[in-house]
């Protein structure tokens, strides 16, 4: 009669093929990766919560003392009903919600200036009206983020630094056009009164952070690779 027991030969193997594997997982994020590291966990994390409460914030005090841009609304719904919950809070703790009439606070005459505008679309209204694609791309674009926090090291502090940026970015903006019926809600009017930026587009603290993150990003990777390069001659 045959037994069904294992012999120790195999018993050995898997114990050898169960060890090895937790090293062989290990291997697959480096020791010296970001991911790895607390501080600088809270490094990107704590950079992303003080942007996107910045953008929203700014957003909601834009629409409390600027009003909304009624030619934008449906003027069959109410007004207050047309914009995102955060701001609908705003509104009523802050003022009545009677005078949300559009008006303009200017920086410097002509050039500088704040005015509520809502985009349903990216950056000079492309894409208008495609808030399933433009959501779509947020989202891929947050899943590369994440990828990219994983190529980090613990020393590329700075980079470190601009990805947070990029994170606030692309969350502040992906609120609005979740919650705010697609549109997001930009307020910085400037106009240099030459092309192309006369006007330039209006935007917002999470458009001026995405653009921030990126080149930031691109100017480390440009010292890297160049710092590379000498040690390889």
């Amino acid at each position: 009669m045959e037994s069904s027991l294992p012999d120790q030969h195999s018993l050995k193997s898997d114990a050898t093929d169960n060890s090895s594997s937790p090293s062989i997982q290990r291997t697959l994020i480096s020791s010296d990766s970001a991911v790895r590291c607390g501080r600088c966990h809270l490094r990107i994390w704590s950079i992303m919560l003080v942007g996107l409460f910045t953008d929203l914030f700014t957003k909601a005090w834009v629409v409390v003392r600027l009003g909304l841009p009624f030619q934008q609304l449906d003027p069959d719904v109410s007004a207050i009903e047309q914009i995102a919950p955060l701001y609908q809070w705003a509104v009523q703790r802050f003022s009545d919600g009677s005078d949300l009439f559009p008006r303009a606070y200017s920086i410097v005459p002509d050039m500088f200036r704040f005015v509520t505008v809502f985009n349903p679309g990216a950056s000079w209204g492309f894409f208008a009206g495609k808030t399933g694609w433009l959501l779509t791309g947020s989202f891929v674009a947050l899943l590369f983020m994440i990828w990219l926090m994983t190529t980090l090291e613990k020393r590329q502090w700075v980079s470190q630094i601009a990805v947070g940026m990029l994170f606030s970015g692309a969350l502040g903006n992906t609120h609005d056009r979740i919650f705010n019926r697609g549109s997001v809600v930009d307020f910085i009017d400037v106009n240099l009164h030459f092309p192309p930026a006369n006007p330039w587009p209006a935007f917002n603290i999470a458009d001026s952070l995405l653009c921030v993150g990126v080149a930031t990003l691109l100017i480390c990777m440009f010292l890297v690779n160049r710092k590379r390069d000498k040690t390889t001659e």
